[in-house]
């Protein structure tokens, strides 16, 4: 039992190394120091927005601000943001190699995340070198965004404006079939 508490054998076996102890402690220090710096670790900057759905409408059992994530996460958005920036040359990636665009969606998977928040909003995370840059893709990815919803507005409109014409197509046809018979009725009896 007085082995277990006996202090005394870890501070002389400390004493007989510390040179050794106090030189690696620095070492790793000076090493970390150094490893770590810009040198050899390239800085990365972080942009956030946030942003709410105000101009989406309910198309399904989803929530507004699920709509805007997929959205926001679509390959056409992605792909406006990659053509931008030039993020192929910035991520130093070959567009010839065979899974060029596998590459390309994972590095800006990891650089750039768009989530939901726990007020029903949505985050858009941007990370890179320059934080202009970074600021400047946090934007268009909501500018792109609103292009995109607005785009599909104009789609659903035009499907609306289409099926309006069909109707009032066919209630005109209903409304000349009407008239000729009229027109038959009235020369048939003399009315």
């Amino acid at each position: 039992m007085d082995n277990n508490f006996n202090n005394l054998s870890l501070v002389q076996l400390i004493l007989k190394w510390k040179w050794h102890i106090i030189i690696i402690t620095v070492a790793a220090a000076l090493c970390g120091a150094i490893f770590s710096s810009s040198a050899f670790i390239t800085p990365l900057y972080k942009s956030e927005a946030i942003a709410y759905p105000a101009n989406t409408s309910p198309y399904s059992e989803e929530s507004r601000t699920e709509q805007m994530l997929e959205i926001m996460n679509s390959r056409s958005i992605k792909d406006s943001i990659i053509n931008k920036y030039d993020l192929w040359t910035d991520y130093k990636i070959n567009k010839d190699d065979k899974a060029a665009f596998a590459y390309m969606y994972n590095e800006y998977k990891s650089k750039i995340k768009i989530s939901k928040t726990t007020y029903e909003a949505v985050s858009v995370v941007v990370l890179d070198k320059d934080p202009v840059v970074a600021c400047s893709i946090a934007n268009d990815i909501l500018y792109f965004y609103e292009e995109k919803v607005r785009d599909l507005h104009h789609e659903k409109e035009a499907e609306v404006v289409v099926m309006f014409e069909n109707q009032l197509i066919e209630k005109q046809r209903v409304i000349d079939s009407l008239k000729n018979r009229m027109s038959e009725i009235g020369t048939t009896y003399g009315r």
